[in-house]
């Protein structure tokens, strides 16, 4: 079983989530880590669960790894292709893959089995994907550059599916208008699905 020392443990608590599914478990490799997760996890769930807490250094100082700063990944079958990469806040978890962290990495890939955790046992390489983002250009997403594929005609963009963006949605629809909602996460409520299902 692969540790997950930041993962709650499922006691029958309030706060165990309502998207992830404990009773099917699932492996994938991150910068040649193995990373435990479950259904429902996405990349970044997951990698937090495993214990990676830092996303990299900026002059030397660790930049925690969360929701608000999470690297694109590729799979690493295809590295070079910058139009494969997505957002690992977003991407699902899925049994197997095999995935890199896109960008400038101080470190060597992790390696796995016995000599991977003798490797984070003494040099604790197993706590940070090893990025350097001293130069701007690493901070921004692959994509940010990419051509829009898609054009959509709205009335009103609303930035936010949480219950305000949910609620000025549903009132201008009623007034007619054409709403595009945007959400970052995969379902709609935003904060509100912490505290049960919106």
């Amino acid at each position: 079983m692969i540790p997950q020392p930041n993962r709650l443990a499922d006691a029958g608590h309030a706060l165990s989530g309502t998207l992830i599914d404990r009773s099917k478990p699932l492996s994938f490799l991150l910068n040649g880590r193995r990373i435990a997760g479950f259904a429902g996890d996405t990349v970044l769930s997951a990698a937090l669960a495993s214990g990676v807490e830092v996303a990299g250094t900026f002059g030397g100082v660790p930049i925690a790894l969360c929701e608000d700063f999470a690297l694109a990944v590729v799979p690493t079958a295809k590295l070079a292709d910058r139009t494969a990469a997505l957002p690992m806040a977003r991407l699902p978890a899925l049994e197997g893959q095999d995935l890199t962290s896109v960008g400038t990495r101080a470190s060597r890939r992790t390696p796995t089995g016995l000599l991977g955790a003798v490797d984070r046992l003494l040099f604790g390489a197993g706590r940070s994907l090893g990025h350097m983002f001293d130069r701007a250009s690493e901070l921004a997403g692959p994509w940010v550059d990419m051509p829009a594929t898609e054009t959509i005609a709205a009335d009103l963009a609303i930035v936010g599916g949480g219950v305000a963006g949910m609620s000025a949605a549903i009132a201008s629809a009623r007034l007619g208008e054409r709403i595009v909602l945007i959400e970052r996460g995969p379902v709609l409520g935003g904060e509100a699905r912490y505290f049960g299902g919106a």
